[in-house]
């Protein structure tokens, strides 16, 4: 019996690359949009659309998605995200622990990039990267979740998150916050201790995670964030794109309980939201398309 040989030439890439084309992991991809306050703070981000092959968009009642469909996208966003990709920022094989790092990280590649002018907006983004994601299966109301949330922490019962340092250029940074004083340690532990008798839960430390969704993907999935991040403190649009160098669950990012292996940032004024948006469309399809 004649045995069929094997192409040479598919061995020898699949050798150089080390893997065969059945160990690529399948690609979750998952796109957020950052969303305002009634009193104009950045509070949360909440999700649009979701890629499992097809897209699937994300409908006014809570919990309800489109049907999977072949995305239709327009040539500008394609163009558009060429321009960006030889403009922007790509960090290859970033190694990071959590979401805070990352969020530095990026905020520190704009600022050599010379996209921030003022160490105070890259802190600014940094501190919005690390808000946290209302998914659209969660049964809550994204509104009240994060009014509680805002609350909480104008009260002083959630603090803030960590510290950002940015170094600009000059080799000048905003340093950490001083050290409290006694009047302030005073309030901190009445704080401290209203927090133990009444606590509230914060929503990036529980989270409920789609089981149904979960079980369509394989068990070596990894995922993929594109954030829209339209602020009114710039003026120009960019774009980061992270490969983190091993996949991390970077908790809450995602509605899966996965391991994220790239993040894609578009920043941009306000104005330019739905352009963003529709980029953001066209990089999710490239990078689930089969």
């Amino acid at each position: 019996m004649l045995s069929r040989q094997p192409n040479s030439e598919s061995h020898k890439q699949v050798f150089k690359l080390g893997i065969a084309e059945f160990d690529v992991p399948q690609l979750f991809c998952q796109l957020d949009l950052l969303r305002k306050q009634e009193a104009g703070e950045y509070s949360y981000w909440t999700e649009k659309a979701r890629w499992l092959r097809f897209e699937e968009t994300a409908e006014s009642v809570l919990g309800r998605w489109s049907k999977p469909h072949v995305a239709t996208l327009m040539q500008t966003a394609f163009l558009d995200l060429k321009k960006w990709l030889t403009s922007g920022v790509i960090i290859l094989n970033l190694a990071t622990t959590d979401n805070a790092s990352l969020a530095q990280t990026v905020a520190q590649a704009l600022m050599d990039k010379e996209y921030f002018t003022d160490v105070s907006n890259a802190q600014k983004l940094a501190r919005i990267l690390t808000l946290p994601h209302f998914h659209h299966h969660e049964k809550r109301s994204v509104t009240k979740t994060a009014s509680a949330v805002s609350l909480a922490k104008s009260s002083g019962l959630i603090h803030a998150s960590t510290s950002f340092v940015i170094h600009s250029k000059k080799g000048s940074s905003e340093s950490l916050p001083k050290p409290a004083s006694a009047q302030e340690m005073s309030l901190l532990e009445q704080e401290h201790k209203v927090q133990e008798d009444y606590p509230i839960k914060d929503p990036k430390l529980d989270k409920e995670y789609n089981v149904k969704l979960q079980r369509k993907l394989q068990r070596q999935s990894e995922g993929a964030s594109i954030l829209i991040c339209p602020v009114d403190f710039v003026t120009e649009v960019t774009m980061v794109f992270v490969r983190l160098d091993n996949a991390l669950e970077l908790h809450g990012l995602l509605e899966l309980k996965l391991h994220s292996r790239f993040i894609v940032l578009f920043m941009g004024p306000e104005q330019q939201e739905r352009h963003l948006i529709q980029v953001g469309r066209a990089i999710a399809t490239i990078l689930t398309d089969d």
